[in-house]
């Protein structure tokens, strides 16, 4: 038995915590079948698969994801999430944000609260942001108590995107990544986003030297492409990375 339920976006004029998490994930989405819940303000360090495991952290979670994932339809960005098991589930509320720090609430979906049932919820942003949109889902119980998903990143035109300089590519243990002159001096988020649009690891209100660079550990990521987002005001900087 499979349901479907489809919502439209409210108006911005709600705020949710904005606080996250970082995850430094393996081979993986960073969403497998697991029974870890995300702590907002703290750190995981994953090995492979979830990203997740390290964070030492168990709990018994009321509702179960089977995964998460966005993608543009049109001029519109579909949220679409399934679970297979929901106790003591209240809703879904579903939040963004345009450097995937500072979140805002954009919208309610209601639990079904139906146990041992896989079920599939939709939302649909009508309203995306031009250039970088990061999305998540708090998860809220009967009693208050709330979880995170990880977040997902869908990314539209936007007319000053600027390159960055990486290198050495491909890489296996560090890259430097080289800033505009622009930047000097000015904090900045640095965010890495895996091919599936999943945020591996962020780097937040990161001071540039008077080098203008950032030395990026990659150690931890599993071989593949990925794209590096830095963003300081209105600007967003971006860059292919290969680790081998």
């Amino acid at each position: 038995m499979k349901r479907t339920l489809v919502f439209t976006s409210l108006l911005f004029t709600m705020h949710a915590s904005s606080q996250n998490a970082i995850f430094n994930g393996g081979n993986g989405d960073g969403y497998s079948y697991n029974g870890y819940a995300e702590v907002a303000a703290n750190i995981f360090n994953g090995g492979s698969g979830d990203g997740w495991a390290t964070a030492g952290i168990m709990v018994s979670l009321p509702v179960h994801f089977t995964y998460f994932k966005v993608k543009l339809t049109g001029a519109s960005v579909l949220l679409e999430w399934e679970t297979y098991s929901e106790q003591n589930a209240d809703k879904f509320e579903i939040e963004r944000s345009d450097d995937g720090v500072h979140f805002k609430y954009l919208g309610t979906v209601a639990a079904t609260g139906a146990a041992n049932v896989r079920t599939t919820y939709q939302y649909r942003d009508i309203l995306p942001l031009a250039g970088d949109n990061y999305y998540r889902i708090k998860q809220i119980d009967d009693n208050g108590n709330f979880t995170y998903t990880p977040v997902r990143m869908l990314s539209l035109d936007k007319l000053h995107t600027l390159t960055l300089l990486v290198y050495p590519q491909p890489a296996n243990d560090k890259v430097m990544i080289r800033l505009p002159s622009v930047l000097n001096g000015r904090n900045v988020v640095l965010n890495v986003i895996n091919s599936g649009g999943g945020l591996e690891k962020q780097l937040i209100n990161y001071n540039t030297r008077t080098d203008n660079s950032i030395v990026l550990p990659v150690g931890q990521l599993a071989k593949g492409i990925y794209f590096l987002h830095v963003h300081s005001g209105d600007k967003v900087f971006v860059s292919s990375l290969v680790i081998d």
